[in-house]
Parts: structure tokens; sequence; C-alpha cells
């Protein structure tokens, strides 16, 4: 059975839809918050996955890679999926062109990471689009955190013009990247977090010099 008949059984037994799920709606069933692999046949719906990743090799076409992306997403907490993507298509750069901007936001911070692993030339300027222009805080963070693994320089950069978000865990990420760089910015950083009312930042403010 395909994974994309596989999926459907999911979302009708967690009685959302898929873009219900990305946008963060939980089923109405008594679940746990990481509720997804309480899914009674999930084993069956990873086994597909398995199946359609071998199948997606050789052939490539679009309905496959939603598929793909969309057992990616649910599949957010284990990190297997994400790992078999990155032994498979880590130096694919038609894979992350289709699957960066990907509408599940479960699936598009996993491509974050996966980029931060990939041989993709362009896996900076991918990076920097999702920190400018994702509009899902949490997927600016960890493409934020990915792009200091390879790029500090870059990564610095951008941190500093996050200080100012409205988002108190990325300015939070980004200080604390500016001070593990020692960066240049660090200083002006201070300054402009001094009056945060975020405890946290505070926290990470005491023993800067």
């Amino acid at each position: 059975m395909s994974l994309g008949i596989q999926l459907d059984k999911f979302w009708s037994w967690a009685e959302v839809t898929p873009a219900q799920y990305a946008s963060g709606l939980m089923p109405s069933k008594n679940l746990p918050v990481e509720w997804e692999t309480y899914y009674p046949d999930w084993i069956r719906l990873e086994k597909s996955f398995w199946k359609e990743l071998e199948q997606y090799k050789r052939d490539s076409d679009s309905e496959r890679l939603t598929s793909i992306l969309e057992f990616v997403g649910i599949d957010n907490e284990s990190g297997n999926a994400l790992d078999e993507l990155i032994k498979l298509y880590r130096t694919q750069r038609d894979f992350v062109r289709l699957a960066y901007k990907f509408y599940m936001p479960q699936t598009r911070w996993q491509i974050a990471e996966f980029l931060r692993e990939s041989d993709i030339s362009n896996k900076i300027s991918l990076l920097e689009e999702m920190i400018s222009f994702d509009e899902d805080k949490y997927v600016q963070r960890i493409a934020l955190l990915a792009l200091a693994d390879v790029s500090a320089e870059r990564a610095c950069e951008h941190a500093y013009k996050k200080l100012i978000d409205d988002d108190e865990y990325l300015r939070l990420v980004s200080l604390r990247i500016l001070k593990e760089c020692n960066s240049k910015y660090l200083f002006e950083a201070v300054k402009i977090l001094k009056d945060d009312a975020s405890k946290l930042i505070q926290e990470e403010l005491f023993g800067i010099n």
C-alpha cells in the first residue's frame, strides 16, 4: 500500500487535515503533546515511508515527494526520517529546492537540519533565505542555528538583525550565537537587549563584559 494511502488513514485517525496540522492544530482525542506515534498503525506507516523513498530514487515525481515530506513532518520527534534523507539526498539540489519551502513548518525546520549536514553548494544561501523569509519563527531559529555551524560569520550577521525580533527565543538564540562566537556585534547586542523583558535573555546577559 502506498505511502499516500497510509497517510490518508493517519489523517483520518487524527481527525485533522494536513493543513490543520501544519497550523499547529492538535487532535481532539485525549493524546499527549507528542501524539503522532500513538497512531496504532505507525509501524506500517513508517515502513511505507521507507518503500516510498526507494521508489522516489527511481521515479522522482512531485506527488511522491509530497507524501515523503508529509511523513517527515509528522516524524519530527524521532528524526529517523530526517536521518534517512540525509543519507540519500545530501548532494541533491533538486530535492532541497522542492523541500525547503514545503507547506509544513514541521518539515521545513528539519530541512534546515538537513542543510546543515548536506554537501549542497548553495546551502548557506538557502539557510539565509529561511532565516529571513520563513513565516515560522521556529523554522527561522533552527535555520539560524544550522547556519552557525556552517558559517559562523554569516550567522552572526543574521543573529545581530534578529536581536530586535518580537520572538523571545529567536532573540535568545541570536544572543547565544553572538556570545559563543565572541562576535564583533556582541557589545552592541548587550546595549540593545539590556532592558529586554525576557528573564531568559537577562540571565544570558549576566556575566557578559
